[in-house]
């Protein structure tokens, strides 16, 4: 869409499918912290930097921590 500056109607009629599927893909494809992000435009600059640093910086720690919790469970199924 973006590559042929096409409008997401345009999109949508040249692939033969809805509009409103295009616009999942196309919200899918921004992905969550794009989403959010453009939910707080009322913060300043220096806010917007550091929620999305921390946002940036909690990504590996939740999958740490799942892996941990995996780790747990396994540990404790072997003990049994």
């Amino acid at each position: 869409m973006l590559k042929n500056r096409y409008t997401r109607q345009r999109a949508a009629d040249h692939l033969g499918i809805s509009l409103s599927a295009i616009s999942r893909w196309v919200k899918a494809e921004k992905g969550p912290e794009e989403k959010t992000i453009k939910n707080y435009s009322a913060l300043n600059l220096s806010a917007h930097d550091e929620l999305t640093h921390l946002r940036k910086e909690n990504e590996p720690l939740r999958r740490e921590r799942e892996l941990l919790k995996k780790a747990a469970v396994f540990f404790v199924q072997e003990a049994e």
